[in-house]
């Protein structure tokens, strides 16, 4: 199998890369050949990783926005053009290269979204079995932004007739040129088998009108050794909350700053540890304004990212973490990790927590930002220790039975193996 995909562990954003660099690890373990083709190593320090068991080529490139494409002057446009038209070329060279070595019986698209967007209809004519790993938004945006080079092929018209009319000849050049790896017009891939991580998802990308070939929704998985259980015999003083995700509006950690400001309005003394990958630089501003507007200062920590092991002690020092994600799609580890290790969930019900938590059988969700709900609750469960005993329990169990990442890998290893056979 050869597997494409962005930011292959330990080089991360989130879950998804993760999920992606766990279940090849797994499949590696199972006795697949596997080849994992990436982009190029991120300059930031990330959280270390045992070396994977299979090759890993670090060669392709993160497609960056292009904000303010068509006001800006010919000259920059031609600029843009031309360099996303060369990383197409180099990037598509690389799995060229690499499906003529390999051989793959199947191609694997993880997290894909950000790289070139000429992958996808140069796949389509690859004669490979395509299998795509979605975990959010991926397909949308992958047929909304067709990226320069197609727009030019099947959009771009000029108000000079002479370039329209040598338009065709240059598309024919380039193509040629390009060893027919870019294409004359944009293509889906047909018969392409997908997963989706949460029923959620799935009703998204239908609703957009992606075409699907039999998908099927696995949720993920959690290894249950690398999150264990730490039982809780209720909540202290200070109320020990934790807000994990990267830091930007989507995740909302505002949201939890508020609710420690509403328990601190009514006598509960709380404690909140903020931990994740600063990724909006004017969201975190606004947020340290908050906790300063609150006088929250002494009761707030702001930690960056941390490796998996710190993260597991984040969530057995905290009694209760705050999933206050907007984004309603995906299906997001956070709330896994936190139910797996003992630590009770408030959410607003979005990232397919709303599949995982039983409302207040195994968690909480409330309507975003009710931070009354939630401290009505925080003051039950303060005067019922043992219902946050068996809250935590059976949370625990629920991960058991249903989350797990043994589960999970051999649901997926099954439609590889079938994806396969279909060929």
């Amino acid at each position: 199998m050869l597997a494409i995909t962005t930011r292959h562990p330990p080089y991360h954003i989130g879950g998804h890369e993760i999920r992606c660099g766990e279940i090849l690890d797994v499949l590696a373990e199972r006795g697949h050949e596997i080849l994992a083709l990436t982009t190029v190593a991120d300059t930031l320090p990330k959280p270390t990783r045992l070396a994977a068991r299979y090759p890993v080529f670090r060669e392709l490139h993160i497609r960056r926005p292009l904000t303010g494409f068509m006001s800006s002057s010919v000259a920059k446009r031609l600029t843009l053009f031309v360099r996303e038209l060369h990383l197409d070329l180099q990037d598509t060279a690389w799995i060229e290269q690499l499906i003529r070595n390999f051989q793959p019986d199947i191609l694997y698209l993880g997290h894909i979204e950000p790289l070139s967007r000429a992958l996808m209809p140069f796949l389509s004519a690859r004669g490979v079995p395509l299998f795509f790993d979605e975990g959010g938004a991926g397909l949308y945006y992958l047929r909304k932004n067709k990226g320069l080079w197609y727009y030019f092929v099947d959009e771009y018209s000029s108000r000079r007739q002479l370039v329209n009319w040598i338009k065709p000849v240059m598309i024919e050049i380039l193509c040629r040129m390009s060893g027919e790896r870019l294409k004359k017009t944009w293509a889906w891939p047909g018969g392409m088998r997908v997963i989706f991580n949460s029923q959620t998802t799935l009703r998204f990308a239908i609703s957009m009108g992606v075409p699907l070939d039999n998908p099927r929704v696995i949720g993920s998985g959690i290894n249950l050794n690398t999150f264990p259980f730490l039982p809780r015999m209720g909540i202290g003083s200070p109320v020990r909350l934790l807000a994990p995700g990267r830091i930007e509006p989507p995740k909302g950690q505002i949201d939890a700053v508020r609710l420690l400001a509403a328990l601190s309005s009514r006598g509960i003394a709380g404690r909140l540890v903020v931990v994740g990958e600063e990724c909006s630089n004017s969201y975190y501003v606004e947020m340290v304004r908050e906790i300063s507007r609150l006088n929250l200062e002494e009761s707030v920590e702001i930690m960056p990212m941390v490796a998996q092991e710190q993260l597991v002690e984040l969530y057995h020092q905290s009694e209760i973490c705050l999933f206050t994600s907007s984004i309603p799609r995906g299906l997001s580890r956070t709330v896994l990790e936190a139910m797996a290790c003992g630590c009770l969930v408030f959410s607003y019900g979005h990232e397919g927590s709303n599949e995982v938590i039983q409302d207040r059988q195994t968690g909480f969700l409330f309507a975003p930002g009710d931070y009354p709900g939630m401290s009505d609750t925080i003051e039950e469960l303060r005067r019922n220790p043992l219902r946050v005993r068996a809250m935590a329990l059976d949370a625990r169990r629920e991960i058991e039975e249903k989350w797990s990442f043994v589960q999970y890998a051999d649901k997926f290893e099954q439609i590889l193996v079938d994806t396969v056979g279909r060929k």
